[in-house]
């Protein structure tokens, strides 16, 4: 999470808690965005497709934003001011 703060990546994590560290701990990222993928583990291709939907179709809208992909939808919200 650092590294991806000090060279302005996004942080892609499949990790659960992380929606509410932000948006309920008010945790800020170092990260410029996040992108949570929720999607099963065994369905990879799939995974991988969706994920490269969603960085095709927000682009740069990606920067200060947390971004669910899921396998129905993918949603979107403004991460929250540090």
């Amino acid at each position: 999470m650092i590294m991806a703060g000090r060279e302005g990546r996004l942080l892609l994590t499949e990790d659960s808690d992380f929606g509410e560290l932000i948006f309920k701990r008010h945790f800020r990222p170092l990260a410029p965005g996040v992108v949570f993928i929720r999607m099963p583990i065994g369905r990879r291709s799939e995974r991988l497709e969706k994920l490269r939907e969603a960085i095709q179709s927000y682009g740069t809208r990606l920067i200060g934003n947390y971004l669910v992909v899921g396998e129905i939808r993918t949603r979107v919200r403004v991460l929250p001011a540090a």
